[in-house]
């Protein structure tokens, strides 16, 4: 499961059972539509495995044009 912290990031994962010592994928998308200058957004990223959860953190800068 992928949670992102606001609806102007979208994330895209894997939605299949990932298998031990196998990879995956997450492809997050942010859109600054109407939010120039500075961001940080997080995805939380829940896994059923030993380490539990990880934060996943974006920064960038939107420039106007």
């Amino acid at each position: 499961r992928v949670v992102a912290s606001c609806g102007c990031t979208t994330p895209d994962w894997t939605k299949e059972p990932i298998a031990p010592g196998k990879t995956g994928t997450i492809k997050v998308t942010y859109d600054p539509s109407g939010r120039p200058n500075q961001f940080v957004k997080t995805v939380n990223v829940y896994s059923n495995g030993k380490t539990g959860s990880y934060v996943l953190t974006i920064r960038g800068n939107v420039i106007p044009k």
